[in-house]
């Protein structure tokens, strides 16, 4: 597992969907679409399309891929520098023990995260 650095936003929880669920979940677009922002699949991973709720529009490429316990994301944010998304899943009697790290997170994501304090997740 990774540790977050000063520029990094963690979150971690647990869902209770078993690893291969949440794997579909982060890996499907129209899943993804459903509880992040639209996608569809691009070349080399995900495009996501936020511009309907004043965001931006991301190109996650993925970079690391070990189905289903750790996905790692080049995230490119329009307007935004280069950054990289992990997502880390271990199987739990509960279901899945999720760590997301944002490395280093764009500013708009540590205002956010900085507003909301921590951040426990539920299915």
């Amino acid at each position: 597992m990774t540790e977050a650095g000063e520029d990094d936003v963690m979150f971690e929880g647990v869902l209770e969907a078993a690893p291969e669920k949440v794997w579909r979940a982060l890996t499907v677009p129209e899943l993804v679409g459903a509880w992040l922002l639209p996608a569809r699949e691009a070349q080399a991973g995900l495009e996501l399309d936020g511009t309907e709720e004043g965001l931006p529009r991301i190109d996650c490429e993925v970079i690391e891929a070990e189905a289903p316990s750790l996905l790692r994301y080049r995230w490119q944010a329009d307007g935004e520098a280069e950054s990289v998304v992990t997502f880390e899943l271990t199987r739990i009697a509960e279901g899945t023990w999720l760590r997301l790290t944002h490395e280093p997170a764009p500013a708009r994501v540590m205002a956010a995260a900085n507003s909301n304090g921590p951040v426990m997740l539920a299915a």
